[in-house]
């Protein structure tokens, strides 16, 4: 769904008197984020409507699991990552990599932080970071 549809839809839910969107479930992460980044996010900041994103690590590449084909031989899949295996998924993953070594975290746990910081405003952001950091302390032994 685009900003358009939902602008619709949020339209004829109010003249119509019908439930309206509370949340939306865009597909997000590093990578693909375009679809949402710009007018969609701007019209659910504005009409107070609640984001889940899916594919929150790219069917596993934002992992560092898949960096090859080679790595997708047995795996089910390939067809949901092959998009990613190119020159911008191989820099967004060697970027991803230097802030994990620099934090002592994997791939996931930055892909992840980074989805959470930049999705919320900046009021919230500190206590994301914190929350961030004591998710990470509670993890560590589990992982």
């Amino acid at each position: 769904m685009d900003a358009a549809q939902l602008k619709i839809a949020l339209d004829v839910a109010n003249s119509q008197n019908l439930p309206r969107y509370q949340v939306l479930q865009p597909e997000y992460n590093i990578y693909d984020r375009a679809a949402f980044d710009d007018k969609l996010k701007k019209l659910c900041i504005k009409e107070n409507i609640g984001v889940v994103t899916y594919y929150s690590l790219a069917s596993g590449f934002l992992t560092g699991k898949y960096r090859r084909q080679s790595d997708l031989n047995s795996s089910l899949r390939k067809s949901d990552i092959d998009k990613y295996l190119n020159q911008r998924g191989e820099r967004i993953l060697k970027a991803l990599q230097v802030v994990a070594d620099a934090h002592q975290a994997t791939l996931a746990e930055v892909a992840l932080a980074w989805l959470m910081a930049f999705n919320v405003g900046s009021p919230h952001r500190l206590l994301v970071q914190l929350l961030l950091l004591r998710l990470k302390v509670l993890l560590k032994p589990l992982i």
